[in-house]
């Protein structure tokens, strides 16, 4: 009797295993549709973009003047600017206050 018992407590947490692990992966592939929805999302989202502002208009720098794709312009202002924000917002080299190790840390 006292192994039936044991083996029918053996089978229901193979079951709740089971039953958590197919939750997993369900909330998993949730997860992942979400994401690719939101991808497809963004890249229909670009192509419209792009198609929107084929349109040339003059670029004046500073010693002339040229005609280019807006899209073009935007990309480039984009990809400059995002390389001057991480060459300086990038953290430099980090500096601590060296104490000694027998100095209590409020210097007391």
């Amino acid at each position: 009797m006292q192994r039936r018992e044991e083996e029918s407590g053996a089978e229901e947490l193979a079951r709740q295993a089971d039953r958590e692990h197919l939750d997993d992966l369900t909330r998993m592939r949730r997860r992942r549709a979400a994401k690719v929805g939101v991808a497809l999302g963004l890249v229909l989202a670009l192509l419209v973009f792009v198609i929107r502002n084929q349109e040339r208009v003059p670029v004046d720098f500073v010693f002339f003047t040229r005609q280019a794709r807006l899209i073009w312009v935007m990309v480039t202002c984009a990809v400059v600017g995002g390389i001057a924000g991480f060459l300086l917002g990038r953290p430099g080299r980090r500096f601590r206050f060296h104490r000694r190790p027998e100095e209590p840390p409020d210097g007391s």
